[in-house]
């Protein structure tokens, strides 16, 4: 997901933004790479809003953040 956002901006909004400390490492995505319509289908059509649906229909979103779960990891002291 990440390495196809090069040159967007505004695709991430800092805690401060949301009334938390600016010291926070906190953000919010406000970045949509699925295909709500679809997804909303699913779920009318019965599926059950699970793990493997967010995989089947969220799958660029959750690998984008297990990626970033990975780097705090790494990251953390």
């Amino acid at each position: 997901m990440v390495d196809g956002a090069t040159g967007l901006t505004g695709t991430l909004m800092a805690s401060s933004c949301f009334l938390m400390s600016e010291t926070d490492l906190s953000t919010r995505f406000c970045f949509v790479c699925l295909d709500g319509a679809a997804a909303l289908a699913a779920l009318d059509a019965g599926e059950s809003l699970d793990d493997a649906f967010v995989e089947r229909h969220c799958a660029q979103l959750s690998a984008g953040v297990r990626r970033l779960c990975a780097w705090v990891l790494a990251n953390s002291a």
